[in-house]
């Protein structure tokens, strides 16, 4: 008999009578920093796709195209002789 099984019927211990669960809570951020993130995402989405639009002053300086990972500028093509 294990530990668990002792203290099943014990005051304090009803918990252990019902099946296994896991209880997880947190704190997010205020809704202003998530969209700054899904912001961003859909942004380097738009880079990759090449659908990106002029960006608007709004836009943060570190997300200027050309800060963004997913430029290719600075990258050179193979050469192809034409």
């Amino acid at each position: 008999m294990t530990a668990g099984e002792k203290l099943k019927d014990k005051p304090g211990y009803e918990h252990l009578n019902e099946p296994l669960h896991m209880l997880v809570e947190a704190e997010f951020p205020e809704d202003e920093s998530l969209d700054h993130y899904k912001k961003q995402q859909l942004r380097e989405l738009a880079i990759l796709n090449g659908t990106l639009r002029e960006e608007s002053p709004s836009m943060s300086p570190s997300m200027s195209p050309s800060m963004s990972p997913f430029n290719n500028a600075g990258m050179k093509c193979a050469e192809t002789g034409r």
